[in-house]
């Protein structure tokens, strides 16, 4: 197997002392959740999580082996069955090389204090540099060549990559690899995007547009994706309310094992095939959950506990006149895209993205099921928390018919509301013989609008030509018919893709209560559009 040279950057922050974080579940919503549901809580149970590390460095100058697996015996992590991975392979038996990046990572993943999936059914922890020779570069090679080539390059849905890297002049050649591969089979990679708000991100695998991009509340996270693999984006995609990125990935990873838990209910969505021609439910697709989690996120938040510390430009602690570290504090959001320098073309805040993760709102969305837009045999109204998929967007190719424009018409409003949409799909790259030769995001735009009259009156939209997401977060009054709409109108070549959409109607007040969304239930413009909205299941029309 060939060898790739390479400039490792992981950003490791594992001795930051922990804070007093029994307050983590709360912050992103869990708790909440749990206080609803009781038992019936989604915990990750039955799901399975590969998380891709670096070798451990002992600074200390220790010549003991080095590890990328945290420490099975901890009492914090000892319920969660853990794997460790050698060349793609699980060892028969434990290396017993560990690695306090991995212990921290999986404190904030599964950890009994800490973490949100509580019973996933086991993490396995590969050496990244093994999954890039092993797994990543040789069968995306016979993938591309071979179509009939059986095996994967993930064999889990759910992803972590905490660690960040640079293997230059390679980062175009496996950043390419990453996202065809995150597209083809379809499943959900959570990058960090590393510790320097003053710098880019790593180019491995930061630098994903298909993977979800997770800064932190405290914004010590790099604000935008390097040009290797397409042009330089605003990011993050979502931010996460704690001390680091790694940690903050760690725990993104954790509420979408949840979230995926509750993806697999068959009532929730259409069965389809990924390109890898595995059969997959439309929830748990790679789309379908990036839109779920920004478009349940908090824009703003009352965290309770201290979750940034004080750091100097080249990311150290910073120090009183004593030469002690200044104290940590609470990081919240409070002014979301309140500065015109804060927003991005598609809808975004530059320090937050789609803004903290809240596992409540988007297990909410999850539960309002897949609902279909007009142009694909829809109901006449979606209800006021939900989702789409559509396997065939666009201006259509030879025989191929496929509709332009997606209709999603809102029940007539109660009370004054706010909405967050996310549309997401992923970039195509291109690929023939194992060679990737090119990246295209195509360009699909989001509006809201506002009948007023019988008139179509614009109200927001997003439009970049970018980046492949498009978030609308605007504000909606009481009796007010609204709708809003997918088109691919600036498109110039004719094209076949798919999409997933997520929305979140809550009730204007719910902002001001300590995190306590009102959304958790639709706001009904009837008693009958109370029932038919929870009772809906849309069975979207087959090409």
């Amino acid at each position: 197997m060939m060898l790739f040279a390479r400039v490792v950057t992981y950003v490791i922050f594992a001795t930051i002392p922990l804070f007093a974080n029994a307050g983590q579940r709360e912050d992103v919503g869990y708790t909440k959740l749990q206080d609803r549901l009781g038992d019936n809580t989604p915990t990750g149970k039955g799901i399975n999580v590969s998380a891709y590390e670096p070798e451990f460095i002992d600074y200390s100058g220790s010549t003991s082996p080095k590890g990328w697996m945290p420490f099975s015996n901890s009492k914090n992590l000892n319920h969660i069955n853990t794997i460790e991975m050698y060349q793609g392979q699980s060892l028969a038996t434990k290396s017993g090389n560990t690695s306090s990046h991995a212990n921290t990572v999986s404190k904030f993943m599964f950890g009994k204090e800490q973490g949100v999936s509580q019973e996933l059914e086991s993490v396995s922890f590969h050496f990244l540099d093994h999954f890039i020779q092993y797994l990543l570069y040789p069968r995306t090679h016979y993938q591309a060549t071979y179509p009939v080539y059986p095996y994967t390059v993930f064999e889990n849905q759910v992803n972590n990559f905490s660690a960040t890297s640079s293997f230059s002049p390679n980062n175009k050649n496996f950043l390419r690899r990453f996202d065809w591969a995150t597209a083809r089979e379809d499943v959900v990679n959570i990058v960090s995007s590393g510790n320097n708000q003053y710098t880019n991100a790593s180019a491995v695998f930061s630098s994903s547009l298909n993977g979800i991009y997770v800064g932190i509340t405290s914004l010590w996270h790099s604000r935008y994706s390097t040009e290797y693999h397409y042009s330089r984006q605003n990011r993050p995609d979502i931010v996460a309310p704690n001390v680091n990125t790694s940690r903050g990935t760690g725990t993104i990873t954790g509420i979408t094992a949840v979230l995926m838990e509750t993806a697999k209910n068959d009532e929730l969505s259409e069965l389809g095939v990924s390109e890898a021609g595995s059969l997959i439910l439309n929830a748990e697709r790679s789309e379908t959950m990036k839109a779920i989690l920004m478009a349940g996120a908090d824009r703003t938040t009352f965290n309770t506990r201290n979750n940034g510390v004080p750091r100097e430009i080249d990311g150290t602690q910073k120090k009183d006149e004593d030469g002690q570290d200044l104290p940590s504090y609470t990081a919240n959001i409070d002014n979301y895209r309140s500065n015109p320098k804060h927003q991005t073309s598609n809808g975004l805040d530059t320090r937050y993205g789609a803004g903290q993760a809240n596992v409540e709102t988007s297990y909410d969305i999850l539960m309002g099921k897949e609902q279909a837009s007009l142009e694909d045999d829809g109901e006449q109204t979606v209800s006021l928390m939900g989702f789409d998929y559509d396997d065939t967007f666009g201006l259509g190719v030879k025989n191929q018919i496929a509709n332009s424009t997606a209709t999603y018409v809102l029940p007539t409003l109660e009370v004054d509301s706010d909405i967050a949409i996310t549309l997401a799909w992923n970039a195509d790259v291109a690929s023939y013989n194992g060679i990737f030769s090119a990246v295209a995001v195509y360009d699909l735009d989001l509006w809201l609008f506002q009948i007023i009259d019988n008139e179509e009156a614009l109200i927001a939209s997003s439009t970049s030509n970018s980046a492949n997401t498009e978030n609308i977060w605007a504000e909606l009054e009481a009796e007010g018919n609204y709708f809003f709409r997918v088109n691919t109108t600036k498109n110039l070549i004719a094209l076949v893709w798919d999409y997933a959409i997520a929305w979140n109607v809550t009730e204007k007040h719910s902002m001001q209560n300590l995190n306590m969304k009102a959304a958790s239930v639709p706001i009904p413009s009837s008693i009958l559009l109370f029932v038919s909205a929870l009772s809906m299941f849309f069975l979207k029309k087959h090409r």
